[in-house]
């Protein structure tokens, strides 16, 4: 049986997770010596969506790179994972989706443009603030469908970036682009009408989701091809 550990909760809660991958272990943001314990627990594929970076010491690649000599499969996307990912493609570790693309492209990339502050209890995982990369591809496509000019395109994300993360809300960047002098309520509102396209971390981590499925389907069956030729 093929064992598998995803770290998330923030961006995916465990029920949907389990919904996914009925069998995965769920755990809550990844962080600094998680993986060397799951390799010792001899899991064979470790998901990486969430992690934490400020509060404690984040997840090293030096780490990673371990878990892929010792045969572990190692997926990564939306939030940690993807950058991790994006750091690591070209070492075997997989990764998957828009923000993944995005990092692994970009040579303006910040590591606190998928970082979000977030409460813990237990197993539940709350966000309180908004990762810019949603708001960022929120924006992309509001602009590419009209709903928004290249300018205030340029406004609110220039703004957005240059707020500490913790400081990225619906109210707090309203705030900022207050202060700032913008006037427009199509500058103003953009915000809070971007959040209607939901989140594009949450799409990632889905998709991630089923192309691990798809990884252990193909496993599956080269196992039974295996045992069948024995």
């Amino acid at each position: 049986m093929v064992r598998v550990k995803v770290y998330s909760q923030l961006t995916l809660d465990a029920e949907t997770i389990r919904r996914e991958l009925p069998f995965a272990d769920v755990a809550p943001p990844i962080r600094r010596d998680d993986v060397p314990k799951d390799v010792a627990a001899g899991y064979n594929v470790i998901v990486i969506i969430d992690g934490r970076f400020h509060q404690e010491l984040s997840v090293a690649c030096d780490e990673i790179m371990d878990a892929m000599r010792a045969g572990v499969v190692v997926f990564g996307s939306s939030s940690m994972g993807a950058m991790r990912a994006a750091e690591l493609y070209p070492y075997g570790m997989r990764g998957h989706g828009a923000v993944f693309e995005w990092i692994k492209n970009s040579e303006e990339f910040r590591d606190d443009l998928v970082a979000q502050v977030f409460s813990e209890d237990g197993s539940n995982v709350v966000g309180l603030s908004m990762a810019y990369v949603d708001l960022h591809f929120n924006l992309v496509e509001m602009t590419r469908t009209g709903q928004i000019s290249e300018a205030t395109f340029e406004a609110v994300t220039s703004t957005a970036r240059a707020l500490h993360y913790t400081e990225r809300t619906p109210a707090g960047l309203r705030a900022a682009l207050q202060t700032l002098g913008e006037t427009e309520e199509e500058v103003l509102s953009a915000t809070s009408r971007s959040l209607a396209f939901g989140s594009q971390k949450q799409r990632d981590a889905l998709g991630l989701l089923a192309e691990v499925r798809l990884y252990l389907e193909r496993v599956r069956k080269l196992n039974e091809r295996l045992n069948g030729a024995a």
